[in-house]
């Protein structure tokens, strides 16, 4: 990345904006996810970001509660350091739309609690604690979709389970991937706390 985005600044005038997707977590045979790809792993924060004018960086939680705090930590502990370390601005992950069902429960993994709709407001509570406490704040404001009944009828089709045989059928279909209405209220009134007067 340093050595691409100065050739990059001789064509283009713009903000660079990188995403990072990387997964910090070095593998536990008690976290399903961590097996899934075998590049997860803590050497991705020696990636540097400091030739960028800003950085994202996307969460993937899964499975459960138990699993979430986990993986929320080390993700955190590792953003923080690259933050400081780079001394990058960095973009909001968008943490309204991080807890869609089909990343919980049994159906998602045999070992993963059926805690969502009990612990969805906590998981996005302990989201927001973290994004609190990192040393700068984001550059943008995670500002959720409006209220579905506003759009609903101008909607047209969306997949269904009936759907399954073309493929993955959950990342397209509005209903499953609805807010609800109190994690929705939850990111607003962020929202408005953090906006200037």
């Amino acid at each position: 990345i340093d050595k691409l985005i100065p050739e990059v600044r001789t064509h283009f005038k713009g903000m660079i904006w990188i995403t990072s997707a990387a997964d910090y977590d070095s593998g536990d045979p008690h976290f399903p996810t961590t097996g899934l790809n075998p590049t997860f792993g803590p050497h991705w924060k020696n990636l540097s970001f400091a030739a960028a004018d800003s950085v994202s960086f996307t969460l993937s939680p899964s499975c459960d509660f138990h699993h979430v705090e986990r993986y929320l930590k080390i993700q955190f502990d590792n953003i923080r350091e690259i933050l400081q370390r780079d001394n990058i601005r960095w973009i909001d992950m968008g943490g309204h739309s991080l807890t869609a069902r089909r990343f919980y429960g049994p159906t998602f993994h045999k070992s993963c609690n059926d805690d969502l709709d009990e612990k969805r407001l906590e998981i996005h509570r302990l989201i927001r604690t973290y994004i609190d406490d990192l040393p700068m704040k984001s550059y943008t404001l995670p500002i959720p979709e409006p209220p579905r009944n506003w759009t609903k009828q101008d909607e047209g089709y969306s997949p269904t389970e009936s759907d399954a045989g073309k493929g993955d059928w959950g990342l397209l279909s509005l209903d499953e991937n609805e807010v609800p209405e109190d994690v929705r209220e939850f990111w607003m009134d962020y929202a408005r706390a953090n906006m200037r007067d």
